[in-house]
């Protein structure tokens, strides 16, 4: 991982050391303020409310891993060959 991670609007690096060593006391900060996060570093939104986890992960018209298959298939496909 970077030695430093870039800090997205609301003050909360989810990849950040700090967070990583005390997730727990970002996280109602997270969902008061910023309740689905974009960590701009990956690309990548992280949900932090319960309501939202869960509409997500069942409405599946509206939401799809689509591009992250797209972006994990070289990575998965690299890892998987002969050695």
């Amino acid at each position: 991982m970077p030695e430093s991670v870039p800090v997205a609007a609301g003050g909360v690096g989810v990849l950040s050391e700090g967070f990583e060593a005390d997730p727990y006391r970002h996280f109602a900060r997270l969902r008061e303020h910023d309740p689905v996060h974009h960590e701009p570093s990956i690309d990548s939104w992280f949900l932090s409310r319960h309501a939202d986890v869960r509409r997500v992960l069942t409405d599946h018209d509206t939401f799809s891993t689509a591009t992250l298959q797209e972006r994990a298939e070289p990575v998965m496909r690299a890892g998987s060959s002969p050695r």
